[in-house]
């Protein structure tokens, strides 16, 4: 994604060098930690709510938070601010564990066990549907009476955000699933995490671009004058 100015994309492209090699860092030291034990520390964890790479991850909500509003007040129009509310639960749920924490009340209060998964993975899925549903619907409000550039901009990030959600939720819920040995378990816990990393950081690079885009073209380039 280039904006066509010559500073500007040597940017996006620096910020993209740096975002990707950071979260493959990541990868490489959770690999390591396997053979290294000196490795295996909470802050090195990339599984660790208080590690280094998901202190990393804060980072990047935050920044597609402020990256949102900007866009929203070069822009115009709600549905960016919109966009900025769900970012704004991913981070507060990352933050304070919200569908941890809520999916373990619900499981208490009520029988939600199957033969498939636990009380406590049922209640977590349903705490993150029960919030998706309820901010993709404000963003589908806006959408229906947003610009074609609102329209576009909506649409890219949909792809991205599902891949974030794909990592986040379905990669996720294998291990819940399935019965893994060591060795694949601490294989999928590096997929999902990474992938979680990978897809933040194309978000807040997508972001980025379109925020140092000129306002008075749409995200394919056209004007929209």
């Amino acid at each position: 994604y280039l904006t066509g100015s010559y500073a500007t994309d040597r940017n996006i492209l620096g910020l993209c060098l740096v975002m990707l090699s950071v979260d493959f860092a990541f990868l490489g030291l959770h690999g390591l930690k396997e053979w290294i034990p000196l490795l295996d520390v909470n802050l090195l964890r990339l599984e660790s709510t208080s590690g280094l790479a998901e202190r990393f991850q804060y980072l990047k909500e935050l920044a597609i938070i402020a990256l949102l509003v900007v866009i929203a007040r070069r822009r115009g129009g709600s549905g960016y601010l919109a966009w900025a509310a769900l970012f704004i639960y991913v981070f507060c749920d990352d933050f304070f564990t919200i569908h941890q924490n809520a999916g373990q009340y619900l499981s208490e209060i009520v029988e939600l066990s199957n033969p498939i998964m636990g009380s406590q993975v049922i209640g977590e899925l349903l705490v993150s549907i029960a919030a998706g549903s309820c901010l993709f619907s404000i963003i589908g409000c806006t959408y229906a009476v947003g610009s074609k550039a609102f329209r576009a901009f909506s649409h890219d990030l949909i792809l991205l955000f599902s891949l974030f959600a794909f990592f986040g939720i379905v990669v996720d819920l294998i291990p819940a699933v399935f019965d893994l040995n060591h060795v694949i378990a601490f294989m999928m816990i590096g997929v999902e995490e990474v992938g979680e990393l990978l897809a933040m950081s194309l978000i807040v690079i997508y972001a980025y671009g379109v925020s140092a885009m000129d306002p008075c073209l749409d995200l394919r380039g056209a004007s929209q004058v």
